[in-house]
């Protein structure tokens, strides 16, 4: 009895041990840390089944802090938007865009390894100092060409190092928003800091936009040296025209080539078409001006230093034109209740005020002198004889 025992005993504990090494892997295996992007916790959801079987997020349960750790065991049936969260033997809804794989996981449905929102470089815009370098840029080549115009001394060393404080900014703007698309002027997000928050933010980030749209033109005096034929002879009309109308130009094209039945991969290659040939254009246009004014090297240069410049300030400006219409739009939203209400009010009184008022019999009883008559026939036999006596004629 006790060799049986111990022979099952003997087989059975690494049976034991190789399961749960086997279920730890596997739950290691699913395990995903949650890492929101511009939030400090996750929101957790509840799961409601549709009578066709699509599972879809349900009220909020709960929020989790970021960095924790949860195990995610597929994504939502029909709905991959979610992911499928066991939280204290409970299953529960969380956003796919909110999870990132640790390094067990082997088979990630949302790749999120590859998500550049989960990377380091996004986490580092979703902070403040790359957009402090950029204000400083801006100012800095502000003062820099004031005190290039003002002081003689200076404009050599400011004809070169404003460009190169310009290229810089640029660089970190459209950076910020390749990385982030819009979510790069989180500053200025109402969700987060509310309404008066945002309208205060805004007031620098207009100034900010202002400065930049600036420097060119007092550059290019700077450059010219206030010389009014060269200053008109520097060139960017053409190429900033170009740059602007680029987008709308494929999209038109690329929608021409859709309804051709054109494949994705003609579509992309009719639109990078498009898109270089209506920037070289315009560029060319403007380059040859350049080189004209200034060199082959000052030109080319000067032409190199417009094309980021334009870049730059079109993210700057669309970045500004965003968060000025959210707020417009809140207001519009708060506003409209109250606009409803007073132009009702106003209609109802200002057509209360022009109902006529209707004569009372007395008033159509008297004559033109004011004197009273038992009816209206009297009153006008009245009026007609003072007529004719006015006249000097018989009243008889």
């Amino acid at each position: 009895m006790k060799k049986h025992f111990t022979i099952r005993k003997t087989i059975s504990l690494p049976v034991f041990l190789l399961l749960g090494s086997l279920m730890i892997t596997s739950a290691a295996t699913n395990q995903y840390v949650l890492d929101a992007l511009l939030k400090d916790s996750v929101s957790v959801y509840g799961i409601r089944i549709s009578d066709s079987g699509v599972e879809t997020r349900g009220d909020l349960a709960w929020r989790l802090p970021v960095g924790d750790t949860v195990l995610v065991e597929r994504a939502l049936s029909g709905n991959k938007e979610y992911a499928l969260t066991i939280i204290a033997g409970n299953r529960y809804a969380v956003r796919s865009s909110d999870i990132l794989a640790t390094d067990g996981v082997e088979e990630d449905p949302w790749d999120t390894r590859a998500d550049h929102r989960h990377s380091a470089e996004a986490k580092y815009f979703a902070t403040y100092p790359p957009y402090i370098i950029i204000i400083s840029l801006v100012v800095c080549a502000l003062i820099v060409t004031l005190l290039g115009l003002r002081i003689r001394g200076m404009r050599t060393f400011a004809v070169y190092i404003i460009p190169i404080l310009m290229i810089a900014a640029c660089y970190w703007e459209v950076r910020a928003f390749i990385t982030l698309g819009t979510d790069a002027f989180w500053w200025c997000d109402l969700d987060t800091y509310g309404f008066w928050n945002t309208t205060l933010r805004v007031l620098p980030f207009t100034l900010l936009v202002a400065f930049q749209l600036m420097v060119y033109p007092m550059y290019k005096n700077l450059l010219s040296g206030n010389n009014p034929e060269i200053k008109d002879e520097l060139s960017i009309k053409p190429m900033a025209v170009s740059f602007v109308i680029a987008l709308p130009i494929i999209a038109f094209v690329t929608l021409i080539a859709a309804i051709f039945h054109c494949g994705s991969l003609v579509q992309s290659v009719i639109g990078l078409i498009t898109l270089l040939a209506v920037l070289c254009i315009g560029s060319a246009q403007s380059m040859r001006r350049n080189v004209r004014t200034l060199g082959i090297l000052g030109g080319i240069a000067f032409s190199v230093f417009c094309a980021i410049y334009i870049v730059g300030a079109m993210v700057a400006v669309l970045g500004l034109v965003i968060t000025l219409l959210r707020v417009f739009v809140q207001i519009l939203i708060t506003l409209l209740p109250w606009l409803l209400i007073l132009m009702v009010v106003t209609g109802t009184s200002s057509q209360s005020e022009i109902k006529p008022t209707p004569a009372s019999p007395d008033d159509e009883c008297k004559d033109r002198t004011g004197a009273r008559w038992s009816n209206k026939d009297q009153a006008r036999r009245a009026n007609w004889r003072y007529e004719r006596q006015n006249r000097g004629e018989s009243m008889y």
